[in-house]
C-alpha cells in the first residue's frame, strides 16, 4: 500500500466513523422535544452537507495523480475538521 492509499484509507475510516455519530445524533433528535428538535435537525443537516462535501474531497484525491493528491489533501483536511467540529458542537448538545 503506498502513502496515497493509506492516506485515503484513513479518512474514509474516519469520515465513516463520524458519519455513525450523525446517524447517532439524528436518533437523540427523534426523542427531543419538539423546539429542539428542530434546532437539532437543521444542525444534522448541516452535518450532512459537510459529510458530503467530504466524501467529494476524498474521491477527488482517489481520482488525482500521485503529484496533486498531496496538494489536494489540504482541502481535505479542512473539509472533515469542519466536520469533525460540527459533530463536537452537535453531541455536546447532548451532555
Amino acid at each position: 500500500m503506498d502513502e496515497q492509499e493509506a492516506y485515503e484509507q484513513k479518512w474514509k475510516a474516519r469520515i465513516d466513523e463520524w458519519k455513525a455519530k450523525i446517524d447517532f445524533l439524528e436518533a437523540k433528535a427523534e426523542q427531543a422535544e419538539a423546539d429542539t428538535k428542530v434546532e437539532i435537525q437543521k444542525q444534522i443537516e448541516d452535518l450532512r452537507e459537510k459529510e458530503k462535501i467530504a466524501r467529494t474531497r476524498l474521491e477527488e484525491i482517489r481520482q488525482s495523480g500521485s503529484e496533486a493528491w498531496s496538494d489536494m489533501s489540504r482541502s481535505m483536511e479542512t473539509a472533515v475538521e469542519n466536520l469533525k467540529d460540527g459533530i463536537e458542537q452537535a453531541l455536546d448538545r447532548f451532555k
